[in-house]
């Protein structure tokens, strides 16, 4: 027996699966067009396609510059603070076994070199060798006494 609610349902539902079909199949046929590819600019074409590759190389070569002088700045105010800055005085000698004005020679200086050993200190050395250590610094000038390494010599007259 068909009540009234269901006259024609089987119809409409069919009607209703036909419409999705139809619009799967829109949605199908939409996607697998084929689509058009985008050209880009060539720089040979007239018409500033070489105003569209413009922006494209300067951009990367103007980081690159910037970056380059950046580095350099930075190295050269690193060199900078190493060279330590010291101190010179001016002396003036006769140079050894040449005449005085008064015609006496002066004996010529003999550098005398000490050689660390293991456990040295420039105090240590200074007492060994009767001098102090403002003389050993004074004539060793580009020593630091906090790396002294065995077998490194030092003058110590």
């Amino acid at each position: 027996m068909v009540t009234p609610g269901e006259e024609g349902g089987g119809e409409e539902r069919e009607s209703r699966r036909e419409r999705r079909r139809a619009k799967r199949d829109d949605r199908r046929d939409e996607k697998t067009e084929e689509k058009i590819p985008r050209r880009r600019p060539d720089p040979d074409d007239e018409g500033g396609g070489l105003a569209a590759w413009g922006p494209r190389i300067l951009a990367p070569l103007a980081f690159f510059l910037a970056a380059t002088i950046l580095i350099l700045l930075i190295s050269s105010a690193l060199d900078h603070k190493k060279t330590p800055s010291t101190p010179t005085v001016a002396t003036t000698t006769t140079p050894a076994g040449n005449p005085t004005s008064t015609g006496d020679f002066t004996p010529k200086a003999k550098r005398k070199f000490y050689v660390i050993k293991e456990g040295d200190t420039l105090e240590s050395i200074a007492a060994k060798k009767n001098t102090t250590l403002d003389d050993l610094l004074t004539l060793n000038p580009g020593i630091d006494p906090t790396t002294l390494t065995p077998g490194q010599k030092i003058r110590i007259s």
